[in-house]
């Protein structure tokens, strides 16, 4: 059973620190809009998600749900967040690298 993930973003281009605040609130909702419906769609309601800064990259969050989730669902969450990022990425043609991780 999984109950937490992690999104790490690092800056490859040296974007200045009025991006750098936007681009902390987009990943915090992407990634909490994200866990609400993959896990909802699944049956596995979160019950509350608790969103924490991470201080080692660029802009990170880590959510934990209140409720685990499976590791079936941990694994779609995982490869969505990716996707999402990377694709958000390549639209705004930013060069930035993400990790995403479920634990």
């Amino acid at each position: 059973m999984k109950q937490s993930v992690t999104v790490k973003v690092y800056d490859q281009v040296g974007l200045d620190e009025q991006t750098q605040k936007i681009l902390d609130v987009t990943v915090v909702h992407m990634t909490a809009m994200t866990i609400s419906l993959i896990v909802v769609s699944k049956g596995e309601a979160p019950e509350g998600i608790a969103l924490n800064p991470v201080e080692d990259c660029f802009c990170g969050v880590q959510a934990f749900t209140q409720k685990s989730f499976s590791d079936e669902t941990g694994e779609e969450l995982e490869n969505t967040l990716a996707r999402r990022f990377a694709n958000y990425f390549k639209m705004c043609e930013l060069e930035m690298k993400v990790e995403v991780q479920v634990a």
